[in-house]
């Protein structure tokens, strides 16, 4: 968000970032899509969010903080709010738009 923001291609930043630790599989397999805001699913938003939930729960149980999960847990069910569950989980591109002020 912060490169198209600034009106950087986001291509040019994956190719510029993908062989970094930047880099890895899912960066690989959802750059092009998200360029072209093509959430079809792929791993839907909603199934992300139960296994999530079963993740914090398991944390819960043994006492293991799991603060990152939690945050990424919140931000997908407010995309689910909105009524994307049924996308792929990279439309959470689409809510970290609208949190920067650059709806569409």
């Amino acid at each position: 968000m912060l490169a198209q923001k600034a009106g950087v291609d986001l291509l040019l930043v994956y190719e510029a970032i993908k062989g970094g630790m930047a880099g890895g599989r899912t960066l690989d397999m959802k750059a092009s899509k998200i360029a072209e805001r093509n959430f079809e699913p792929g791993f839907k938003m909603d199934l992300h969010i139960k296994d999530l939930k079963n993740a914090l729960q398991a944390g819960k149980a043994l006492g293991v903080p799991l603060p990152s999960t939690g945050l990424i847990h919140e931000l997908f069910s407010a995309c689910s709010a909105q009524g994307k569950g049924q996308k792929d989980h990279s439309v959470i591109f689409t809510l970290i738009e609208h949190m920067a002020g650059m709806n569409r």
